[in-house]
This record gives structure tokens, C-alpha cells and sequence, in this order.
């Protein structure tokens, strides 16, 4: 009975070590993040990785942004400060897609980690620009170009469109041109 209950007193202390050792673990923030890199750089999105500070315990990331210019969103009413882009990714997963970025703005990104016990320490700076919008490519000319009803003053003209959903119109070069009599 005894040999018994020293092993039941055992086995319950040896619980209460353990769970102790967890409760500490989690009672700590995580290490910060290192790594913080771009990429994919676009005019309407920067995909963000960073490494895994090798701790278990992360739920989760914030995600802090600038611009250089403090000018944080492109709109002339930024800040020079960090703010969040997101608070909580709710994933231990080290990337990010910031899809709220303007075309020609240079940002400046860091990274905490999250735990059960808070926020790591901020990551180092990413100093990234995004380009320019890019150019809408002109559409391809039409086929198959007709005149009819010829007169002295008027020509219908008929063509194939070129199968161009962002086509608003056509433009005739020379179709207000004047004759010149002899």
C-alpha cells in the first residue's frame, strides 16, 4: 500500500513538473522573426515571407507597414508611424500577401510574432517600392476591312472587330477630310 501510494505521489508530481515547465514555455512571447523578404512585387500587391522563428507556440503574425514619405496610403493623410495591415494573420504560416499597397509607393515592412504570452520584438526593415501600373495594351486592329455604297460624299464601311472585350470605339483617320477641287 505504501509502495502504492508513493507511486501515485510520484506520478502526480511529476505532472505538476511538467505542466509547470509548459505554463513557463507559453508564459514567454515568442522569438522575433528574421528573414523578412519580398516576394512578389506588384503595383496592387507585395507578397511578403519571412523565416520561422523555430518556436511552436506562434498562432499567429502582425504585419506593420510605412511609407517612406510617411504618406501611408498615397492619398496625402499618411503618417510616418508603422500601423497594421493586419493584426493577426490567425496562421503560424510565414507569409503575406499585402494586397492594399499603391502603385509608385516605396513601404517599409515589419514582422512580430504571436503567442498565447504576447508579441516578439519587431523584425528588421524590408524597404520595398512597388512599380508603376502598368499600361493597358492597345487592341488588335480589325480585319477585314469593305467599302460600299460609294458616292461623292459618303462611303459606308464595314469591318470585323477583332474579338476585344475593352474596345469603347473606333477611330477613322482622315474621315473629316476635305476634298480639293482643280
Amino acid at each position: 500500500m505504501v509502495v502504492l501510494a508513493t507511486a501515485l505521489l510520484l506520478a502526480f508530481a511529476y505532472q505538476l513538473f511538467t505542466a509547470g515547465n509548459e505554463a513557463v514555455a507559453q508564459a514567454s512571447p515568442p522569438a522575433t522573426p528574421t528573414g523578412l523578404s519580398a516576394q512578389s512585387v506588384a503595383h496592387d500587391s507585395m507578397a511578403l515571407t519571412w523565416d520561422d522563428p523555430g518556436d511552436g507556440s506562434i498562432t499567429g503574425y502582425q504585419v506593420f507597414r510605412r511609407s517612406v514619405d510617411g504618406d501611408e496610403y498615397g492619398d496625402g493623410q499618411g503618417a510616418p508611424e508603422f500601423v497594421p495591415v493586419t493584426d493577426d494573420t490567425a496562421s503560424a504560416t510565414t507569409a503575406y500577401t499585402d494586397t492594399s499597397v499603391t502603385a509608385r509607393i516605396k513601404y517599409v515592412y515589419r514582422i512580430k510574432a504571436r503567442n498565447a504570452a504576447g508579441l516578439s520584438g519587431r523584425s528588421t526593415y524590408l524597404n520595398v517600392e512597388t512599380p508603376a501600373t502598368p499600361a493597358t495594351p492597345a487592341p488588335s486592329a480589325p480585319t477585314g476591312l469593305t467599302a460600299s455604297s460609294v458616292s461623292s460624299d459618303s462611303v459606308t464601311l464595314a469591318w470585323d472587330a477583332p474579338g476585344d472585350d475593352s474596345i469603347t470605339g473606333y477611330r477613322l483617320p482622315g474621315a473629316a477630310a476635305t476634298t480639293r477641287r482643280r
